[in-house]
């Protein structure tokens, strides 16, 4: 028995360090689609845009193992144009292949008035399909930015070789 197959028979495997989170701020969209963050790390990732009626949106990816992969689309002040939401919800069902749940929930968001809507998709977001995602949102949308992005358990040589600017990367230990 070679030296090797003995160490990976009869050691125990070492825990890999890790850190708990790390968030990923004001990403563009070339560093979303060169990431190297594992995408089995993401939980979220944020896009924000305004719609042709110029009605800011929120719409978070979600990686939620308890309600499956969704999109969250908030938006916010009053709702006084339903028939623009509709059309954003169109739009973005189309996009991700997802389907919208009927529930529309009022909700409170940093002290503002928002509305938010869940969009079922099909697949776990990862960084290449947020990036595929948002170049078709670019066709459709304003102001379309990727905000933020978060991960965890984030082993601390794929965050040393991330490929994203030090400077726009947060995290917290575990």
């Amino acid at each position: 028995m070679s030296l090797l197959s003995f160490l990976r028979e009869y050691e125990p495997e070492l825990p890999v360090p890790k850190y708990e989170t790390v968030r990923a701020n004001n990403l563009t969209l070339e560093e979303l689609k060169k990431s190297k963050l594992p995408n089995s790390c993401v939980t979220s990732i944020w896009v924000d845009l305004v719609s042709p009626a110029r009605r800011f949106y929120i719409v978070a990816h979600n990686r939620d193992l308890i309600k499956g992969p969704h999109i969250l689309m908030t938006s916010f002040g009053p709702d006084k144009n339903a028939i623009g939401r509709l059309r954003v919800t169109e739009i973005m069902s189309r996009i991700v292949n997802g389907i919208p749940e009927k529930e529309i929930i009022p909700t409170k968001f940093e002290s503002s008035e928002a509305i938010s809507q869940v969009i079922k998709t099909q697949e776990l977001p990862t960084q290449q399909l947020v990036a595929k995602f948002v170049e078709e949102y670019m066709k459709h949308f304003l102001n379309v930015t990727i905000p933020v992005a978060h991960f965890q358990g984030v082993p601390i040589r794929a965050y040393q070789h991330s490929g994203l600017p030090k400077e726009k990367l947060s995290v917290k230990k575990a």
